[in-house]
């Protein structure tokens, strides 16, 4: 086994790792609410876009599954890249470089991360919205924001999407030498 197909394996089990870790994180961070809320669980709520004087009614069960639900809009979609990813790096482990499906994987991931970065910015108003339902009439809030890194994730996306057109070219090229005499 190359030390590509080495580190190929190695990747494919970090991003399986990842893809359970998401859904994971955020039950623990959306049912520990009132503790990210209070700052007493990490620095969760300024990394996460939570204002905590945000709310000022109570912090309820609803709140949480609605929270969770509308957090997991991008991380259905950051769970689908890593499970692409998970694939490609099967495929490099098993030596595949060049084949359609390294480059429908490649370009599935880009899409995927390009897709969720848009989720972001359509969860994070969403958030705002359920942080503050139980707020007295008038304090309600939505807001809408584009953050540096989604704009970097989805610089990303599309030069994943590039990078498997360049892919396949190359793959292209390769099965017309395979049959050059």
């Amino acid at each position: 086994m190359t030390r590509m197909q080495q580190l190929s394996r190695r990747f494919r089990v970090f991003f399986l790792l990842v893809l359970g870790a998401i859904p994971l994180l955020s039950a623990l961070i959306w049912l520990n609410l009132d503790l990210v809320l209070s700052g007493r669980l990490g620095p969760f709520p300024g990394s996460l876009g939570i204002d905590p004087g945000l709310v000022r009614g109570p912090v309820t069960g609803e709140m949480k599954l609605l929270g969770f639900l509308v957090f997991m809009l991008p991380g259905s979609l950051q769970m689908a890249a890593m499970w692409h990813l998970a694939r490609l790096f099967g495929e490099f482990a098993r030596g595949e470089l060049f084949s359609a499906t390294t480059v429908g994987l490649l370009a599935r991931t880009g899409w995927v991360l390009l897709a969720a970065q848009v989720a972001g910015v359509v969860s994070g108003s969403l958030t705002t919205l359920v942080l503050t339902m139980h707020n007295p009439a008038g304090q309600h809030m939505i807001s809408a924001s584009l953050s540096g890194s989604e704009i970097m994730g989805g610089c990303l996306g599309l030069a994943l999407v590039f990078a498997s057109r360049v892919l396949d070219e190359a793959r292209l090229l390769r099965e017309a030498d395979a049959l050059t005499i």
